[in-house]
């Protein structure tokens, strides 16, 4: 199947995420010149070089840019629903943003029952709130 964005190339994975000029513009605003200079062709490969290679802002950021142009292609192709390349590397950058707001606030126990509206007993509670930074990197998938 052609590139249905660019009636051009064939729509391989690593099209769509990697040799795709939208692509390449939606990344290369979202700041990956590291990533997308990178000459590794297999999409296997190039993933694990990201992961090995990047720090845990970044692979973050790259996995939520890969989420945001694989949902942007299917909305082309399913719903004929476009969006500029501008927008979408603006909401993966605000995505972001948000993840990292939601890191680091950690509620106190009325706020997380305020919050969940819950009637956990305080021991339930204190494992949610007294969680270590650790167990917090794993939950938002951020562990190195």
């Amino acid at each position: 199947m052609m590139c249905p964005r660019y009636e051009e190339g064939v729509e391989t994975v690593n099209h769509v995420f990697k040799s795709c000029p939208f692509a390449k513009e939606v990344l290369g605003l979202v700041d990956f010149p590291r990533i997308l200079s990178n000459s590794i062709q297999n999409m296997f490969e190039w993933l694990t070089w990201v992961f090995n290679n990047c720090p845990v802002l970044q692979r973050v950021s790259f996995c939520c840019g890969l989420w945001v142009l694989w949902t942007a292609r299917n909305k082309f192709m399913h719903e004929h629903s476009t969006r500029s390349v501008v927008d979408i590397s603006r909401f993966i950058q605000g995505y972001i943003k948000e993840i990292e707001g939601v890191k680091e606030k950690r509620f106190s126990r009325k706020e997380l029952r305020d919050h969940l509206d819950c009637q956990q007993n305080d021991d339930e509670l204190f494992k949610l709130v007294g969680q270590d930074l650790e167990e917090q990197k794993i939950a938002f998938g951020l562990a190195e």
